[in-house]
This record gives structure tokens, sequence and C-alpha cells, in this order.
């Protein structure tokens, strides 16, 4: 066998006609393509020919029709010249099998050595291909499920070949392959029985696994004894069906039922599934068919100690685990397949078997109220007590784990330790009128009951000063005059009132300078007084000794006997203020103050005259004169105070061109300054004064301003320059430059004036 080859014949003592073939083959197509090439050769420097003929040259393969050309016999010395080739694809038999003929001749006439050569022909031989090999694979994919039969099926290039399939299996790529059988003798088709200490066999090797595996089947092709090719392998899935699985469980609470549907379910096997809670096994399903119900109230006292008293919920476990079943034997077919869920304790909130009891135990106000279940605002404490008899009961192994009691915006928990009295202080009450007082019972699992009750709370609050008078007599006399008025709540308790006024003064100290000279009070001096129903009011007091210009602070005191707190308010009594004050020792008068400087007239008020004469007059803000005319404050002229340059620039103002001031005009003491000069610099300077009653005047969509301003460019030397004023801008026209004088003027300042 061979994929290449050649043969010859000489032609005279320097002459060779010669063929050589190459093939290539395709295995899948199971074909061999010849590639035949008929070579002229001149053997040795002597074989040069020249001859202006051609001659036919033709090669055949496998007797088929001839393939022709023509050629020119001529020949160089030592040369070997290609004159025709032909390729042709041959199909090998069932077996990959070939053989073919190849042949050829060529038609060089010409005369050698002194003989005509008309015709040199080939000898026909037959050459055989290298057979292609023709192993059998196995059809489709594999699919094998374990504990049932296999229906094999191979794709064979002969009806007559034979096969060896050999079936291994492992879990995954990770795992070592198993081989499970070896079956011989197989045509194109077999159904493979497994025995069952192999499908045994299978399940042993999965165990504990619980993916699917995989099976590889390894093919060898005999024809007859011989094989053929090499061994073929597929892999494919190994597809445990006996493996249950459950749908997802729902949570529960004890008592309630749930179900556990499983799938997959096969002849072979059988499935068991473990209940645990709390990772405490509860019960187990065995043998189960499509669902197992689980009633959790057979189970109750499991479950419950399973989930401890402290917990309201735990984690419920299912384990399902499948088995391979024989006659006598049962084999685990892997490990458990587990599901999670969540059960609840029931609802079975703790259990009160008494009632409340409350009273104040602030013994200075049971005093005032003569009664501990009389609460009077701001003052009792309220107290719950719950006898031991009476204490709530933990329900499904639960435990009492605290206390807690509320009224209002009063709260506080109480945890008990042992099994005695229950006692809760919430604190003063803040509150008055009807209000409900709970305690509520929590459980360890956070379970809880309430028990309510209705509290009254007598509403009350401290005094409360509402106004006082505090005025000298006449104004500005040494006597001061003090009185006020104040609430208080009389606590009215079965149409008897249960609270007084204890204390009612004032006391008084000079006003303060500032917070860090403060003088000391006087002592308290007590003040008279009448009551009304819910009112207090004070009989006018008299304060001497009070200096007529300095000012006082007076301090009201009030106190009830409830809570027995000074309740303070202070006023004060302005110094004097006489409408005229006569001070001889200072020869001086008076108007509305007291005179204080030598040789004046003092006057606290508005002064109306028709004329008053003097070189100054004194002002808050300065000192305003006259001097030549001109009006100044402060020495400085008062029109002309506030000039600034409010803009600067180079423009010859268009109408493309708007300038805006950094200040208003109605913001400038009198208005704006347009500074006019020669575009070359500060020379031939003209100044146009705008007065802002301009734009007050007019309205504000500007109004027009002529201004003429010398000009060195031409003869005349005068431009005329126009431009809009409103409040906050200049504006302006496209004649500004109409003529060389104009354009050499130019806008360069804004002043504020």
């Amino acid at each position: 066998m061979a994929l290449s080859g050649s043969l010859y014949t000489n032609v005279g003592s320097h002459w060779r006609l010669s063929l050589s073939w190459s093939a290539t083959q395709d295995e899948d197509a199971n074909k061999s393509t010849i590639t035949a090439k008929l070579y002229w050769e001149a053997l040795d420097g002597y074989g040069a020919i020249s001859s202006g003929s051609r001659g036919e040259s033709a090669i055949q393969i496998n007797d088929g029709a001839w393939s022709t050309d023509t050629a020119s016999p001529s020949l160089s010395g030592n040369q070997k010249k290609l004159i025709h080739t032909y390729t042709k694809t041959l199909t090998h038999d069932s077996e990959g099998k070939c053989s073919f003929s190849i042949d050829g001749y060529f038609e060089p006439k010409v005369t050698l050595s002194g003989k005509y050569y008309g015709s040199v022909n080939l000898d026909q031989e037959t050459f055989r291909l290298n057979t292609i090999p023709r192993e059998s694979k196995v059809s489709g994919g594999i699919r094998w499920v374990a504990g049932e039969d296999y229906s094999l099926s191979i794709a064979a290039a002969s009806s007559s070949f034979k096969h060896r399939a050999k079936f291994y299996i492992r879990k995954n790529s990770s795992d070592s392959w198993l081989l499970i059988k070896t079956v011989e003798g197989i045509g194109t088709s077999k159904l493979v029985k497994f025995s069952e200490d192999e499908h045994i066999k299978v399940f042993n090797r999965m165990q504990g696994y619980r993916g699917d595996g995989e099976v590889k089947i390894v093919l060898t092709t005999y024809s007859g004894s011989d094989t053929v090719g090499s061994d073929t392998e597929k892999t494919g899935l190994l597809y445990v069906n006996g493996r249950q699985t459950m749908s997802d469980i729902p949570s529960l609470t004890v008592g309630e039922t749930v179900s556990l549907y499983l799938t997959n379910l096969t002849e072979f096997y059988v499935t068991n599934i473990a209940v645990y809670v709390a990772d405490k096994l509860i019960t187990t399903f065995r043998n189960i068919g499509y669902q197992a119900t689980l009633d959790s109230a057979k189970y109750k006292d499991a479950i419950l100690n399973a989930m401890g008293a402290s917990n309201a919920s735990a984690e419920i476990r299912y384990e399902l685990t499948s088995y391979y079943l024989n006659d006598s034997n049962a084999y685990l077919l892997d490990g458990p397949l587990i599901k999670y869920a969540k059960i609840y304790a029931p609802s079975d909130p703790p259990v009160f078997t008494g009632i409340l009891n409350h009273y104040d135990s602030n013994s200075s106000s049971v005093l005032i109220t003569g009664s501990s279940q009389q609460l009077i605002q701001g003052l009792s404490q309220l107290t719950v007590s719950i006898p031991s008899s009476q204490l709530a009961q933990a329900q499904n192994g639960a435990t009492i784990a605290k206390y807690t009691a509320s009224f209002g915006s009063l709260s506080r928990d109480f945890t008990p330790n042992g099994s005695g009295d229950i006692v809760i202080n919430l604190g003063t009450v803040p509150m008055g009128g009807q209000g409900t007082l709970k305690v509520t019972a929590i459980d360890s699992r956070g379970q809880s009951t309430t028990l309510n009750k209705s509290v009254n709370v007598i509403p009350y609050t401290p005094p409360v000063i509402m106004a006082t008078s505090t005025r000298r007599i006449n104004g500005f006399g040494e006597t001061g005059v003090l009185s006020f008025n104040a609430a208080y709540n009389p606590v009215v308790i079965n149409g008897v009132p249960k609270n007084t006024i204890i204390k009612v003064a004032y006391r008084w100290r000079n006003a303060m300078a500032s917070s860090a000279d403060i003088p000391p009070w006087s002592p308290e001096t007590l003040m008279t007084f009448v009551t009304n129903e819910a009112s207090v009011q004070t009989n006018v007091a008299n304060l001497d000794g009070l200096a007529s210009d300095k000012a006082y602070e007076i301090q009201f005191v009030i106190k009830d006997n409830i809570s027995k707190t000074d309740i303070t308010k202070i006023a004060t009594i302005q110094a004097g203020k006489p409408l005229v004050d006569l001070n001889p020792d200072l020869n001086s008068v008076g108007i509305g103050k007291f005179a204080t400087k030598k040789n004046a007239l003092q006057i606290d008020g508005e002064v109306e005259a028709k004329k008053v004469t003097s070189e100054s007059i004194d002002l808050l803000g300065g000192t305003l004169r006259a001097v030549n005319n001109n009006l100044l404050l402060n020495n400085k002229p008062l029109f002309q105070s506030g000039v600034e340059v409010l803009w600067d620039g180079t423009n010859t103002m268009t109408a493309a061109q708007t300038i805006t001031p950094k200040k208003k005009i109605t913001d400038c003491p009198n208005g704006w300054v347009l500074v006019w000069t020669d575009k070359d610099g500060w020379y031939d300077v003209t100044y146009t004064f705008i007065p802002k009653l301009h734009v007050l005047s007019s309205n504000t969509n500007g109004v027009g301003v002529y201004s003429v301003a010398p000009a060195t460019n031409t003869a005349t030397g005068i431009a005329q320059k126009y431009v809009y004023i409103d409040e906050t801008t200049v504006r302006g026209n496209d004649n500004n430059e109409a003529t060389v004088d104009k354009k050499a003027v130019i806008l360069r300042q804004v002043w504020a004036y």
C-alpha cells in the first residue's frame, strides 16, 4: 500500500518517458485523489533534442478515459520536462480499500540516434492505496438513565463490521472512570441490558453526589477478526433518575400541617425524609410515595422544646435521602437533599388573672388630697402594683421576660426576679385629665398581653403672674406704686379647694448698667392680696426713696401650697421725666428731662421755631455751618460729597455703544458728569452735567442730551454729541461719528457728583 509511486520506459541510450503519482486521502469521504505527472527526460548531456513539431501526451487512470495534451519533444541536456498532469478522485470500498491502474504515452515523432520514434508507451501498472480507516462510531448523543437498560446505536461503514462496547461512568471530571460493562459482537444496534449487580455498581459510585454523572462508551470496530482503525469513544449524561426532589416548603406555625411533595419517583427507589427543628430530630417519614404530610400539632412539645423558651421561631430542616433497592438490601443513592423553612411558636400570649392596682406614692400630695387614689398633675408619684397571685402566666414553655408600665409619656420596664409582687414607680405625673394606665407582660418569645385601667389626674399648674403695674407718682417722683395679678389652681376635690396662696411679695434693685454689674436684690416685702376662685389680685404697695433720675427693677413673687416654689416676674420703674426742670444750682432749664449742664437749655423732644440764629448747629451726625454762602457738614461741602469715577473708557458713543456706570444716577448726591476729551489724550476736556432730576422728571426710556466739545481736526473745531440718559445707562447715536470732528471726540469717564 502506498500514497505515491512511479513507472518509466527508456528511449535509446539518452532519453526516458516517466510517470509519477501521489495521493491525498479524505477519511470522512472515504476517497483518495490521485495526481499523475508525465515527464519527457534527457538522461545526460547528449540528450538534447531540437524539433519544431508537437506530439500528443496522455495519462490514463483505472482504465478510464485518456487525458491528453500536446507537448514539444525538444529537450536540453539533462532536462526533465513535465509534459502532462492529470488528477482523478477514486472512492474506496466500504472497508476503506482501493487499488488502481495507471498508464501513459507520448508521441515525440523524432529520430533519435538514427531511429524514428513516433510513439513511446509505458507499461500499465496497478497500485494499492493505503486503506482509509473505517472504524464505527456511536450514533447521536448519550443519555443513560441509571437503573435502566441502554439502547445503543452505531454508525458503521460496513454492515459486516462487528463491535465491542465498553461502558464507563464517573461523577465528574475530577473523578476517575469506572468500567461497568463490556459487550461483544454488536452490529449496528443493540439494547444493552445491565444486571442488578451492575446497577448497584453505578449507584455505589454515585453515592454522596447530588449532580448527574458522566457516561463514556468506548467502541472497537472489527472486520472479521481484524480491528478497523482505532477505538472511538463518546461521552454523555448519566442521569440518576432515582434522585427524588422536593418542592419548596412554606413556613408554618406549630399546630399547622404542611405537605412535602416529591418528584422523580421510580420503581427502583425509596425515599426517607427526616425533620429537624433547631438541629434536633423531630420525626422521620420512611418509604414515602409521592408526598408526606407533617402535622406539627402531633409534635408540639418536641418542637417547642427544640425551639427553646426564648425563641419565637426556629429553622426547620427537611433531609431527603434516596435508596436503590434489591430483594434484600437498600443501597444509599446519595447524601440528603436539604430544604429549609421557618417554624413559628403558636400565638399564645401570656395570661393575666387579676386587675391593675395603682396609687400615689408621694406622701406630700397624699396629704393634700387625703387619698392615695387621687393624683395631682406634676406632684403625685404614680405607682403600679400587681400581687404575686395575679402575675401574668407565660404559655407553651415560655417565661415572662419583662413588664412594661406606661401612662401618657411615662414608661418604665420591670424585669421580674422570682415570683414576688410587682411594684413599678412611673414617676411624677406630667399630665392632667383622664388617661389610660397600661401594663404589658412580654414573654421570652416576644408575645405580649396588655392590661388597661382608666386613671383620672387632677389638673394642676403652678401660679402664673399675669400682669404687673409699676409707676412713679407724678411720673418722676421718688415713690413707686406697685401691684400685680396672677392666676393659680385651687385644686378642688369634692367641692373643697385643696390649694392656697402662701406668699405674695416683691423686692427691688437698681437697674443693671451692664450684665457684668449686677446689683443685689433688696429683702422681700410682703404684699396684701385677695383671691377670687382661680385668680389673685394684690393691693397697691408704695416703694419710697427712689432716686428720680435712676431706673429700678422690681421682682414680684408668688408661692402656693402645692408647688411650694417661688414664681417670679421682673418689671421696671423707669427714671423720672419731668415736664420742666428748673435747676438754680446749674442755672439751667430742662424740658422733658432733668437739667445736667450749667447755663444750658436742655430739651428732650422736637423743637419748632420761626427763627434760630447761630454760627453753627451741633447735630447727632456732626456740625452744620455756613461759610461764604456754602453749607458745610463737618467742614465738607454738603452737595459735593460722594464724588467718584463710575465708568472709564474710550467710546465715541455710536448707537451700538451703551455704558452702565457702577452707580445709578438716582443714587448719586446730585447726578452724573460726562467727561469728553480728544481721542488722543486728556486735552480739550469738556464736562456735561446731568442732574438726577433729568431722569426723575422724564420717561423711563431715556431722554436725549446734546453735548458740545472742542475738536482740532478741522477748521471749525466743534463736535456735537447726542446721547440718551436713563436711570442706569448712557446710550449712543450713530450721528456721533458722522464727521471727522465727531470721531475725534470720545467719552472718557462718567463721574458722580
